[in-house]
């Protein structure tokens, strides 16, 4: 549809990397990148997240990770560090560098929902940034970049207003809100019917 528009599309996906493995050259193709949620070495990777099968999780990981990889697509990694995993932040990024020959990495604390023992709270923010460090020199030292969003550890959502970026969220019916927490109420405005957006 983009190209017979005319217009550039640029395709990104974020998979948790159990997909058919025959699926995997289309998808290289397809996407301009693709991030595959990987939180750590096996042990980390099988325990956090789980298979619904007989095989692991961190076997159809690093399959499907090297395939993507050897398809040309441009992949990067993203881990959910859980109070579990803190403290192997730096084995997470030696492993995806060396195991899974990615070269992009992002940390992301998990969230404290109260329904799970391993989200962070405010508390846990120096132990973290403390291993994140460390990961990020494991990270210089063999060519892969890491990164966090830097999320508020103590609400579901990352660190920006998305007003404060210029950005808006667009509901299904054409209201136009200013973030999240706002849906529902009175809306900013509204994309008329022609396309025009009014605020």
């Amino acid at each position: 549809e983009a190209e017979r528009a005319g217009v550039e599309w640029f395709g990104y996906l974020a998979t948790n990397g159990t997909f058919e493995s025959s699926h995997a050259s289309w998808l290289a193709r397809a996407f301009n990148r693709i991030s595959v949620s990987c939180d750590g070495p096996p042990d980390i990777q099988d325990m956090q997240r789980p298979s619904h099968g007989s095989e692991r999780s961190s076997g159809m990981v690093e399959r499907n990770t090297r395939l993507l990889l050897e398809a040309g697509a441009d992949v990067s990694v993203r881990a959910t560090v859980t109070r579990h995993s803190i403290r192997h932040q730096p084995d997470t990024v030696a492993y995806v560098n060396t195991v899974l020959g990615v070269n992009r990495v992002s940390l992301e604390p998990a969230f404290l929902t109260g329904r799970e023992p391993f989200g962070f709270d405010r508390s846990d923010a120096d132990e973290f940034v403390f291993h994140f460090l460390a990961a990020q020199e494991t990270g210089a030292r063999c060519g892969c970049a890491v990164t966090t969003s830097c999320v508020r550890l103590d609400e579901t959502h990352g660190p920006y207003c998305d007003v404060l970026r210029g950005t808006v969220l667009l509901a299904s019916d054409g209201a136009v809100y200013p973030c999240t927490f706002r849906l529902g109420s009175e809306p900013l405005g509204c994309v008329s019917p022609d396309g025009v957006l009014v605020l």
